[in-house]
């Protein structure tokens, strides 16, 4: 055979593995590209540090930064008794179960969990990803409070997300007074249809200027401080995870809302301004 022929088979031949192996890496490029953008790595934004993330990899809660709450809940007329055992780790994943169950009195039991005494922040971009539940008397929540013993509202209440389970408005809400149990309070809400089939990304950036609300890192209110609206500015705030059943502003259970269901959150992450 002509060695020119041989010269060019052998150039086919090679420009062919070349491209297989190109393909190949394409294709393990595409799938470890899209291992790597789960909850395990944490989002990188210009000019923000990580400080706190709880990506919930083990098979309990961590104690070390977070409080299992059992309280006997009463107030905003709600239904349910907090209690640990509804608070499940596991796949990575934190749930908080809302549970049709005769307890101490209540008919439903569910979880709270706080960060308080363990994190907390002054400013910062706090955000998680949250799958919710559905159905008339659910009222999950992420929220902040305030680390301090002053009576509410005095000392401010950030809530990052709200829902009220029949639709899908979420809420972000920002409680303040001058006095005792006297709420005032400016809010937004925004319509999320995928909130209780897939997880999104409740947020908020709050500094001096200003507390900013979000989902899926897209703007849907804001407030900046006046005389009359004052921000918390050197109040450290801690983080709040609940499931309520019932209460005086969704309304209660009815007879074809399913339980139990749960507050799902691949994770939790604080940041603060570089």
């Amino acid at each position: 055979m002509n060695k020119y022929i041989q010269l060019f088979i052998f150039f086919v031949l090679f420009i062919v593995f070349i491209k297989d192996v190109e393909s190949s890496s394409s294709s393990s490029s595409s799938s470890t590209s899209s291992s790597s953008s789960s909850s395990t790595e944490p989002i990188s934004y210009d000019g923000w540090n990580l400080i706190f993330q709880d990506e919930f990899e083990g098979d309990s809660l961590d104690l070390s930064i977070w409080n299992e709450i059992s309280q006997s809940y009463d107030y905003n007329a709600e239904l349910e008794d907090y209690i640990p055992e509804n608070i499940i780790v596991e796949n990575g994943y934190l749930n908080i179960i809302a549970k049709q169950q005769e307890y101490q009195g209540h008919n439903y039991t569910s979880g709270k969990i706080t960060s308080s005494g363990k994190f907390n922040t002054t400013f910062g971009r706090l955000e998680a990803s949250i799958k919710l539940p559905y159905g008339q008397g659910y009222w999950p929540a992420f929220w902040l409070m305030p680390e301090t013993n002053l009576c509410w509202p005095t000392g401010g209440e950030i809530d990052i997300m709200e829902n009220l389970g029949q639709d899908d408005t979420i809420y972000g809400t920002y409680h303040y007074s001058t006095q005792c149990n006297q709420n005032e309070e400016s809010g937004g809400k925004t319509i999320t249809e995928s909130f209780s089939s897939d997880f999104n990304l409740y947020s908020v950036i709050w500094d001096s200027n200003q507390i900013i609300w979000m989902i899926n890192n897209i703007p849907y209110f804001k407030i900046e401080p006046t005389t009359e609206l004052p921000l918390p500015t050197t109040t450290p705030f801690y983080i709040i995870f609940n499931v309520a059943v019932g209460g005086d502003w969704g309304g209660n259970p009815i007879d074809s809302t399913i339980f139990p269901q749960n507050m799902t959150v691949d994770y939790v992450r604080v940041y603060k301004r570089l």
